[in-house]
């Protein structure tokens, strides 16, 4: 934590970083935002976004619409 970072790692590997701004960075040793991943992340539960959600195509989802894997995009669709 000298630079002002907190680093967290596993056999001498970086796995995770809280930087000086508070961001918090996974699998990434310069995080731009309050929670960066680089890589698959997954919710077990519910995820509340406070800004919209675009699919692949740029569309926004209505109200009830779940994101929906077809092909290789990921679209809204009804449940």
């Amino acid at each position: 934590y000298a630079t002002g970072n907190l680093v967290f790692q596993t056999s001498s590997v970086e796995k995770m970083r809280v930087s000086q701004a508070g961001d918090v960075g996974i699998g990434t040793t310069s995080p731009t935002a309050k929670c960066d991943v680089n890589g698959t992340s997954r919710f077990r539960g519910n995820a509340a976004f406070n800004d919209q959600i675009i699919d692949n195509a740029g569309s926004s989802g209505s109200d009830g619409q779940v994101l929906k894997k077809v092909g290789g995009l990921v679209l809204w669709s009804n449940p």
